[in-house]
């Protein structure tokens, strides 16, 4: 069994939601919805600067399926690799939660968390080849 993770991928799920992505926030407090749409901004960009197509990450599925001894893990992007090296390196996942929190609200600070190793970078690992599975923590 393998676990493949992908970065964002270009489809058609937030056209087909009924309402919109909002549509489930109308009767919230503002500033439930106002971190909302600094998410869905912040979610936006991601797509325009890392969204991938699906026959990219299609390619990385049939690597694992014809893979004689498949790795456990595969990654269709190298840009969250030092996010995704926080989940390994604090196994409490407060540097990750820390992380992804700046990277969307950037000088708000996450709830109950000290940001201590938050940075983007912090934990980085080298650049593995896409689809290679991510080196093991140090």
């Amino acid at each position: 069994m393998s676990l493949i993770e992908c970065g964002p991928v270009h489809t058609a799920f937030p056209e087909k939601l009924e309402g919109g992505l909002g549509g489930m926030l109308d009767r919230a407090d503002a500033e439930t919805r106002d971190l909302f749409s600094r998410y869905l901004s912040h979610s936006e960009q991601i797509f325009l600067e890392a969204g991938q197509d699906p026959e990219d990450v299609t390619e990385v599925f049939l690597q694992a399926l014809r893979a004689p001894r498949p790795a456990l893990r595969y990654f269709t992007t190298e840009r969250f690799l030092p996010l995704i090296q926080l989940r390994f390196s604090d196994p409490s996942g407060c540097s990750y939660v820390a992380a992804a929190h700046q990277a969307v609200f950037g000088d708000q600070a996450a709830e109950g968390s000290d940001g201590a190793g938050a940075e983007a970078g912090a934990g980085e690992v080298g650049t593995p080849e896409l689809g290679a599975p991510l080196a093991a923590p140090k």
